[in-house]
């Protein structure tokens, strides 16, 4: 006994050194199994829930996680990285919402739950796919719609809770077959999207262009007065 309780003294003197030099740490007491400081601080925290609290949770995590293996699986993909941007962006995919998921989803039904932000331009739905789209005007519109619905209950779907991740316009075109409209926030995404071309709003003025214009077809009456544009 005594033997034992000198173990435990020990195994205690080391954990508080460690802990006073912040390191991650495992407790040893006597025969007891080791087990880990932040494992035991989490299932403190997860205590303070109820037990339906604990239980929601679960099922929230489950049911997400199913959401995503889906759509990997009906894309053939092996990897979210793959299909989700960690970069907003101005089209949002509902990942866990559409028609073949939801039953007979309707683009109305869909926009119902989105048009009440700024910026939104249209909900777009495949009839063969578990996952569906919202398109906003502007990548700053999307962060606001997406910070307030992701992961909550929407009550246009029985209080379904949203899952929500931003896509690329090159992303959104391989899923659905359809080109982004052309507004010049989605041409400057795409092409920074392409290594070594660069979008410049207004690179050069109207005037510009028009004097530019007018060289351009200078040139071509000299060439053609000067027969140059003869065969």
């Amino acid at each position: 006994l005594q033997e034992r309780q000198g173990r435990k003294r020990q195994s205690t003197s080391n954990r508080s050194h460690m802990l006073g030099n912040e390191v991650p740490v495992l407790l040893e007491f006597g025969d007891l199994d080791i087990i880990d400081v932040s494992d035991a601080e989490e299932s403190a925290d997860s205590e303070k829930l109820t037990r339906r609290e604990r239980i929601e949770q679960f099922r929230m995590s489950k049911r997400r996680n199913e959401a995503y293996a889906t759509m990997l699986r009906v894309e053939g993909i092996a990897s979210t990285a793959e299909l989700f941007s960690q970069q907003p962006s101005r089209t949002i995919c509902i990942v866990n919402i559409g028609y073949s998921a939801e039953g007979l989803l309707t683009v109305q039904l869909l926009e119902s739950a989105f048009r009440r932000f700024d910026g939104f331009e249209r909900a777009v739905v495949d009839i063969v796919k578990p996952y569906s789209f919202a398109i906003f005007r502007r990548t700053s519109e999307a962060q606001v719609a997406l910070t307030e619905l992701h992961d909550k209950p929407c009550p246009e779907f029985k209080n379904k809770s949203l899952i929500l991740e931003y896509v690329t316009p090159s992303i959104f075109s391989q899923l659905t077959k359809e080109s982004m409209p052309g507004s010049t926030e989605s041409i400057a995404e795409t092409l920074d999207e392409s290594r070594g071309l660069y979008y410049i709003a207004d690179f050069i003025s109207e005037q510009e262009e028009q004097d530019i214009l007018a060289h351009i077809r200078e040139d071509e009456e000299r060439e053609i007065s000067t027969g140059g544009g003869s065969d």
